[in-house]
């Protein structure tokens, strides 16, 4: 930890808290409030910051959502608030300290659009297997004060300081893709004045799943929501630019995230080449669909290939990937961001 923070003080990232979370080998890391970009920024570097500190001491660290099954998943929790540009006040607080009705309009859109924009920080199979009952992490999107059985908590708070913490979404997410969901979702609620449900006071784990169960739930689920589709710009077939997805034998477009596989790859050197590590251009990425390559989904830039990749991931970093050795099910995957030629 000492080090990981001397890194960190280096490196200029506002590291709040390092401590050890529930599970085995799991750390928490909290970092100050700050504004949505920059704080991306901070979360992809710091994330290796870590992976190389822990390589320094022979060890892996992963940030995938659930790499122990019989563990408590990864999570990347984003706790909210949104200041009047010209008072500086919290506008999710009324001046005589009560939650105002823009705190509870942007609570109803957490909850009307999360489950639709699920896939945006879920993008991988393993992503749904860190949902389930009694394991910390939410099954639906109830809320509640200080509840952290629900999707969407409000921490115990002075009114200025109010907010709203997404507990959906997880740590295999990209935090510049997870940051535009969740303040898209808010912004949705307040533009559309949506109204949340009741405060759940008690269990959530005794309520019903309302969130996507698999990737490919999930997708549908995007692609059907209209309004997401106006926030996020629309692609082909309707669907928002930063998800793209085809079935064998369609069509799909370049410079374009996408997700590829293929069981024999082509060659990718010579001009088709990135000089970064495990990054395809998208000259290369079209060879590997013109030579069948499978494209099963992405989201915000982030390729895998299949759940067999997605269990045995070697350097997934907050949104890129590098093709180390990963192999499975006789699937030889392609992984990592298309590139703009």
């Amino acid at each position: 930890f000492e080090e990981i923070y001397d890194y960190s003080d280096k490196m200029e990232l506002n590291v709040d808290t390092l401590i050890h979370e529930v599970g085995a080998g799991q750390m928490e890391i909290n970092f100050f409030h700050a504004q949505p970009l920059g704080l991306a920024d901070e979360v992809f570097l710091f994330k290796r910051t870590v992976r190389e500190a822990a390589l320094r001491h022979d060890m892996y660290a992963t940030f995938m959502a659930k790499p122990i099954s019989s563990e408590p998943g990864s999570a990347m929790h984003v706790h909210q608030s949104i200041l009047n540009k010209a008072t500086g006040q919290n506008i999710f607080s009324n001046e005589d300290g009560s939650p105002s009705e823009a705190f509870m309009h942007y609570i109803g859109g957490l909850q009307r659009y999360i489950p639709a924009a699920m896939v945006l920080v879920a993008p991988y199979v393993n992503s749904y297997r860190r949902l389930s009952r009694n394991t910390a992490a939410p099954i639906n999107i109830e809320w509640g004060y200080d509840n952290r059985t629900v999707g969407i908590r409000s921490p115990i708070s002075s009114p200025q300081a109010r907010r709203v913490e997404n507990r959906v979404i997880g740590a295999d997410a990209n935090p510049y893709v997870a940051l535009a969901m969740t303040l898209a979702c808010g912004y949705l609620g307040l533009k559309n004045k949506i109204k949340p449900k009741a405060e759940m006071k008690g269990d959530a784990y005794l309520s019903a799943y309302s969130l996507p169960r698999s990737l490919g739930e999930a997708l549908d689920w995007l692609r059907r929501e209209s309004d997401l589709h106006e926030v996020l710009g629309k692609g082909q077939d309707g669907v928002p630019q930063i998800v793209a997805w085809r079935t064998e034998g369609g069509n799909i477009e370049r410079n374009k995230p996408h997700l590829v596989s293929s069981r024999d790859p082509p060659d990718l050197g010579g001009d088709h080449a990135d000089p970064r590590p495990g990054v395809l251009g998208g000259q290369a990425a079209s060879q590997l669909l013109e030579d069948g390559a499978r494209v099963v989904a992405a989201v915000g830039g982030v390729l895998v290939a299949d759940h067999s990749v997605c269990d045995s991931l070697h350097d997934f970093v907050g949104g890129g990937c590098t093709p180390r050795d990963v192999q499975g099910d006789s699937l030889h995957p392609v992984v990592g961001w298309v590139s703009h030629d």
